[in-house]
């Protein structure tokens, strides 16, 4: 009932020009908020209250009025980092497409323009690192919802890349291409949520600080796994593969016989 009366006191304001000018400021606060504390917590870990304290709203009801459910916080959020990437992203995709088709865009050039509004993210002025790692905590916290929710991100990026890559690499099929976008894309958004890792990696301090030469390595590595001539699936490389999967379902079955 108090959620009741709070929803219809703030909906009654929100007619009020003013007040649509604060209501658009409280939506926004809560869905950075939602994005910080997701990226830190995970998906599973924040609720839609703790969200609306964080955010540092007047109203304890905000959220609930705004977005409704926790899930509609979380289509908020999606749709919200889609559209700036989106608007980053489509000027330098047309460019592309307007271009004659004696100057047909590489593989590197459609990769660079597609992945790298996603891997500029980070430098937003009000998302920083946490949309990214929302992001990956999106991919990660698997569900039935949330892939549907991740699908709307990853989805017109993955169309992008697969219309203009089919007409740059007419010799893999479209199949092939499919599979290493995907993969390509799930690599994009956990690297660069973990992009600090770069500071303690196996090799050492790998991190490049003011510098785009990890940027680079990573769009060359991408590009180089897309544009690769698909390989067969050879004799030794399945048998190898079900060796590896019986060594590990033993040592699974000796671990519970022991116990």
């Amino acid at each position: 009932m108090i959620y009741l009366r709070e929803a219809i006191r703030l909906a009654i304001e929100a007619t009020r020009p003013w007040a649509r000018e604060r209501s658009a400021r409280t939506r926004r606060q809560l869905i950075l908020a939602g994005i910080r504390q997701m990226a830190e917590e995970g998906i599973d870990g924040v609720s839609l209250r703790a969200v609306n304290a964080a955010s540092g709203a007047r109203n304890s009801s905000a959220a609930h009025y705004h977005f409704g459910s926790k899930l509609g916080l979380l289509e908020a959020i999606v749709e919200a980092l889609e559209q700036d990437v989106a608007m980053v992203r489509q000027p330098l995709m047309a460019e592309l497409r307007a271009r004659p088709a004696a100057d047909r865009p590489t593989p590197r050039e459609i990769i660079e323009a597609a992945y790298g509004p996603v891997m500029g993210l980070m430098f937003h002025a009000e998302y920083g690192l946490h949309g990214i790692r929302f992001l990956s905590r999106l991919i990660a916290d698997t569900g039935p919802e949330l892939r549907v929710l991740a699908n709307k991100f990853t989805g017109p990026l993955a169309e992008y890349v697969l219309e203009m890559l089919i007409e740059a690499l007419p010799e893999i099929p479209p199949r092939v291409l499919k599979m290493r976008i995907l993969f390509s894309l799930i690599n994009l958004i956990n690297g660069m949520s973990d992009v600090l890792a770069l500071e303690t990696s196996p090799f050492g301090d790998m991190s490049t600080p003011g510098s785009l030469e990890a940027a680079n390595y990573f769009i060359e590595y991408i590009t180089a796994g897309i544009s690769a001539p698909p390989g067969p699936l050879t004799e030794d490389f399945v048998a190898q593969s079900r060796e590896i999967i019986r060594t590990y379902s033993e040592l699974g079955q000796d671990s519970n016989q022991a116990s």
